[in-house]
């Protein structure tokens, strides 16, 4: 099981790297790492930690962007 993890984890890795290269950005929540313990030193160099995503999100849609909730 854990190596699948860590299998998984590389696939995402490798994609995420790519999508960066192409121009897309990854931010994560700074408070919901902080709120689930997590250390932002185990994300990928490729995500960006925000320290709070709707702030994030405020800035993306002053540019023009829109939040599309399915």
């Amino acid at each position: 099981m854990a190596s699948e993890v860590a299998v998984d984890f590389a696939r995402r890795t490798i994609t995420i790297a790519a999508m960066k290269k192409a121009g897309v950005e990854f931010f994560v929540c700074g408070q919901y790492l902080a709120g689930e313990k997590i250390d932002p030193k185990t994300l990928t160099r490729d995500v960006t930690v925000a320290a709070d995503a709707l702030l994030v999100l405020m800035q993306y849609q002053n540019k023009g962007f829109a939040l599309m909730i399915f």
